[in-house]
């Protein structure tokens, strides 16, 4: 009979520290998505720049920018010798799906193609996407103050590829929350070499706590001098995706209980023996 209480009162007590602090981010007003590419690819009488812009396609519950353009030029501007330009630009954070867990995403592409038989002198392209919005701590029936963990994890992914020898892209992610007095509370920056990387990062907050969320993303791609004979093509493509989730953090007379449970069980185990 009293290892039964103690068994009933062992499994309350896991039941007691497996409790959740139910919580959630609810995106506050006044945040904001921009970008800009620019190409640029010279020789030593002309320049051909093709310039472009994300457009901001956010809403009430979510913050989202896209951007993309298949364009042309010739180089020298007075030939038919074409350049072709194709890029793509998203930034976006969203909690209309999962407000306990919201998803964030940032990354692009680009492609600069020659069809062309001379010297290029110079081939760059810049680009640059941001987000920054605040959002609150929310709890579903937890009082204000209630601490909760919030952790942010995700995918960083990379390539490069090029027929011109010398050329390179330079992708970067920052990522960065801050405190209502904008504070750092945690941050990835990278990715530090190409391919597949991971990142897991987080913070203890509270119920009613407002954070601020920067996200971005750039790149600086270039090559030296070249002689273009036929087709020659660069490419280069970068995604960060990943969530960022609120969850439980126990607290102290939870996990005493539960200590208090496994002392009972185990002075009953030594008394049966």
């Amino acid at each position: 009979m009293t290892t039964n209480l103690i068994k009933a009162g062992l499994l309350g007590a896991f039941a007691a520290a497996g409790v959740a602090h139910a919580a959630h981010f609810n995106l506050l007003p006044g945040g904001n998505v921009g970008g800009s590419v620019l190409m640029r690819a010279s020789n030593a009488t002309d320049t051909l720049e093709l310039p472009g812009l994300v457009d901001d396609l956010s809403g009430s519950d979510f913050l989202l920018a896209f951007g993309g353009a298949n364009e042309s030029g010739t180089l020298p501007v007075s030939t038919d010798n074409s350049v072709a330009y194709l890029w793509a630009r998203t930034v976006q954070l969203d909690t209309s799906l999962d407000p306990r867990a919201v998803a964030f995403q940032a990354g692009g592409s680009s492609s600069i193609a020659f069809n062309d038989n001379g010297p290029i002198d110079e081939v760059v392209e810049f680009g640059s996407i941001t987000l920054s919005a605040g959002l609150a701590i929310v709890g579903d029936g937890e009082a204000i103050g209630t601490p909760v963990q919030v952790s942010l994890r995700g995918t960083v992914e990379t390539l490069f590829s090029s027929s011109l020898t010398g050329a390179d892209d330079v992708p970067t992610f920052d990522l960065i929350v801050r405190d209502g007095a904008s504070l750092p509370l945690a941050s990835y920056q990278g990715p530090a070499t190409r391919g597949a990387t991971a990142f897991d990062i987080g913070f203890r907050g509270r119920v009613g706590d407002s954070i601020a969320f920067e996200l971005s993303y750039s790149n600086a791609l270039n090559t030296a001098s070249a002689d273009i004979v036929g087709t020659q093509e660069l490419s280069s493509t970068a995604l960060l995706d990943g969530t960022m989730s609120v969850s439980a953090v126990p607290e102290p007379g939870q996990y005493a209980l539960l200590l208090a449970g496994i002392g009972l069980i185990a002075l009953a185990a030594r008394r049966r023996g």
